[in-house]
């Protein structure tokens, strides 16, 4: 049941993209994040989960047998379109930025699904840009 409501989500966003084209997906301003308890078990699902297209994205995921932990993240030209993450969602917000601003994350990919994830691992200059639009009013 849950999975369905996960890819419903995702395929209305796929088809928004195919309906406006690429340029609808670069800002992904119309993205929402869906987030759940299943089981005491947090989950958040954002974007394209589950692209038509998957050879033109990079998909990069990471689970544990020891605990319940899966992180999924869908890259395409560089950019952030998707994720899941089972588990541990402490870091959504971060993605969800980096997605919804079009941030391209070729150069700390390996590093997003890394336990120790975070604003430090962001520029500088990106950290900064994150944190006045967190304080703006």
């Amino acid at each position: 049941m849950i999975e369905i409501q996960i890819r419903s989500e995702c395929q209305i966003a796929e088809d928004f993209h195919l309906i406006h084209g690429e340029a609808a997906c670069t800002g992904c301003r119309n993205t929402v994040m869906s987030a759940l308890k299943y089981f005491d078990v947090p989950i958040v699902a954002i974007g394209l989960t589950n692209p038509k297209n998957s050879y033109e994205c990079q998909i990069i995921t990471r689970h544990t047998q020891s605990e319940v932990l899966y992180k999924k993240v869908v890259l395409k030209k560089g950019k952030i379109i998707g994720l899941i993450l089972v588990g541990d969602i402490e870091r959504a917000g971060i993605f969800f930025y980096l997605m919804k601003k079009g941030v391209i994350v070729d150069g700390f990919k390996e590093k997003l699904l890394y336990e120790d994830f975070g604003l430090v691992t962001l520029s500088e200059q990106l950290r900064r840009s994150m944190l006045a639009e967190a304080l703006m009013p």
